[in-house]
């Protein structure tokens, strides 16, 4: 493969996408106080790297069920929880 696509091509289209599909549907999600989602997006790239959103989860599996699985939740729910606990607490000071 070509050095650093993920970081510099596939990332960056993939937040992207996120973001643009989150805006899409801001005004259905209901906040609620001292809480937060986690969402799952499940995307595609076809042979010419160009990103395609599958579908987006409610609260994703994270159970161990496979090798796969059990390679990315665990380093997945700590990341989320440096987020949401260490960077949040950042944010209100």
């Amino acid at each position: 493969g070509r050095e650093g696509c993920w970081r510099e091509e596939l990332l960056p289209v993939m937040k992207e996408l996120v973001v643009r599909t989150l805006k899409s549907a801001q005004s259905e999600v209901k906040a609620r106080k001292d809480s937060f989602e986690l969402y799952g997006f499940d995307i595609m790239f076809d042979q010419t790297l160009k990103p395609w959103l599958l579908e987006v989860n409610l609260s994703p599996d994270l159970r161990h069920t496979t090798s796969a699985k059990a390679d990315i939740s665990s380093p997945m729910v700590d990341e989320m929880m440096h987020l949401v606990i260490d960077l949040g607490s950042e944010c209100l000071k």
